[in-house]
């Protein structure tokens, strides 16, 4: 088995590794890096509820292409698991998109 080595640690799985440095790159000073990584997040389905910490950060993001991607994932994440339990956990966050003076955020953050 292929073992992949990133930031000190040795992952079993590339899968696994290609998710840390995704986290990572959420915190990169270049938006369109932030831009793929909040795209790679939301990609995951289901599974990406366990980041929707990350998604309610990037609600915050200075970049409207990081900012569309967690309110597309905002409105996708009400039916991922049947539940609002993950995303309602960061609610507080939530309403800032409504006002976000790009059009295609809003309409997301109110679906």
């Amino acid at each position: 088995m292929l073992k992949v080595n990133y930031g000190g640690k040795t992952f079993d799985r590339r899968g696994t590794a290609a998710l840390a440095m995704a986290e990572d790159m959420l915190r990169h000073k270049d938006a369109i890096t932030r831009r793929m990584a909040i795209s790679c997040l939301f990609h995951l389905g289901k599974e990406s509820l366990e980041h929707a910490a990350d998604f309610a950060t990037a609600l915050q993001d200075e970049d409207a292409g990081v900012r569309y991607w967690a309110s597309v994932w905002l409105a996708s994440a009400r039916t991922r698991d049947g539940s609002k339990s993950k995303a309602l956990e960061h609610h507080s966050a939530m309403s800032a998109p409504l006002s976000d003076p790009d059009p295609g955020i809003r309409y997301w953050a109110a679906e």
